[in-house]
């Protein structure tokens, strides 16, 4: 019996953890104009990712990368990210673009260029239940 109660803790303290994060995607626009998409083969002078961050402190912290959409090519817009986070309140958050110099060495673009400041606020609870005896 003490088995099933433990389980049954664990199970809802799982769910009460999950579902407390809140999912946030991010949408944007990139105008591809001109570059080279860094590949297997190309990884010099290249586009190789989007990095979405969290600039609240002023400090940015990496919450997720985004990979180029296949085969971009001029302006594509609704490029999409989702990340969950359990920070509540109101965020900054931005998106760079990182590519690979004449070296191969990764560079960012300007992380105060494209940013929104957002309402984090706790997801909806899950289905509920109840049980009357």
């Amino acid at each position: 019996m003490w088995k099933k109660t433990f389980c049954l803790w664990c199970f809802l303290l799982a769910m009460y953890t999950c579902s407390q994060a809140s999912t946030v995607t991010l949408s944007w626009s990139y105008d591809y104009t001109g570059l080279t998409l860094c590949s297997g083969t190309v990884s010099k002078n290249c586009l190789d990712h989007f990095e979405m961050l969290d600039a609240t402190s002023g400090t940015p912290a990496l919450l997720g990368t985004v990979a180029n959409p296949a085969n971009a090519s001029g302006k594509v817009s609704a490029i999409t990210g989702t990340f969950q986070t359990s920070n509540f309140g109101q965020r900054i958050f931005a998106v760079t673009a990182v590519g690979r110099d004449n070296s191969g060495n990764f560079v960012s673009s300007d992380w105060s260029k494209c940013q929104a400041t957002v309402q984090v606020v706790p997801s909806s609870p899950g289905t509920l239940s109840s049980t009357v005896q």
